[in-house]
């Protein structure tokens, strides 16, 4: 399958056709991680539109039956743009220490950063073996009672959100502005200003390239990913 074509999708009755890139080895690797995992799909998009090119990748629902959508986010209003955070804690009977997120943007489970797994966004590259990586990443954390505790090991984001709060400290700190410093220093992780959530937003996109050069290493040493090539293929 080409990974740039344009397939017809229907939207609310309406044929319509839209270019989508599919990562390679995506099935391959849902089969290994399915073997171990509930996969649920949690997207900022839209149902309707996430909907039809779920249902074109997997009409049987052998891999999507689980779908959570826009509505199902946290939306915050920043700079005139909505953001949407997926919220973990909307899992009333699923504790915390057994979910996972998997997402291109850390913004996106800021609010339980230690459940993320940051993968790089995908254009078009053929030689894409991020799935590969992914699967055999999660694979060895199953064991693990906690599965934070091997994420917080392994990918250290708490070490960025402390580094992001205190680099609003010291903005505020300059600022003069010690009331919301004090906001700042004491946050509900599930409770963010707007203006702090600005500022959260800024320091993530400045910093995540430092972020996804640290994930690559981590899934290369665990992997050798070299051999998982070799094996998947």
């Amino acid at each position: 399958m080409s990974i740039s074509n344009k397939y017809k999708f229907t939207f609310k009755k309406k044929i319509g056709k839209i270019g989508v890139n599919i990562r390679p080895n995506w099935k391959r690797a849902l089969n290994k991680i399915k073997e171990k995992y509930i996969i649920v799909i949690f997207t900022a998009s839209h149902q309707t539109y996430a909907d039809a090119i779920l249902d074109f990748l997997d009409p049987n629902k052998l891999y999507f039956p689980y779908r959570l959508y826009r509505n199902n986010c946290t939306s915050i209003k920043l700079q005139g743009k909505d953001i949407y955070i997926k919220d973990l804690s909307l899992f009333k009977n699923i504790s915390l220490k057994d979910i996972i997120v998997i997402d291109n943007s850390v913004i996106s489970f800021f609010f339980q950063l230690n459940n993320g797994i940051p993968i790089l966004p995908y254009y078009n590259s053929i030689n894409d073996n991020e799935l590969i990586c992914l699967s055999y990443y999660l694979s060895s954390i199953y064991y693990y009672d906690d599965l934070r505790e091997a994420n917080k090991k392994n990918f250290q984001l708490q070490s960025f959100k402390d580094n992001v709060f205190e680099k609003i400290k010291l903005e505020e700190i300059e600022s003069g502005d010690e009331n919301e410093n004090a906001q700042i220093s004491n946050i509900d992780s599930s409770k963010f200003s707007n203006k702090t959530m600005i500022k959260i937003k800024d320091i993530s996109d400045d910093i995540k390239e430092s972020i996804n050069s640290f994930r690559k290493k981590i899934f290369e040493s665990n992997n050798n990913i070299h051999n998982l090539i070799i094996d998947f293929n």
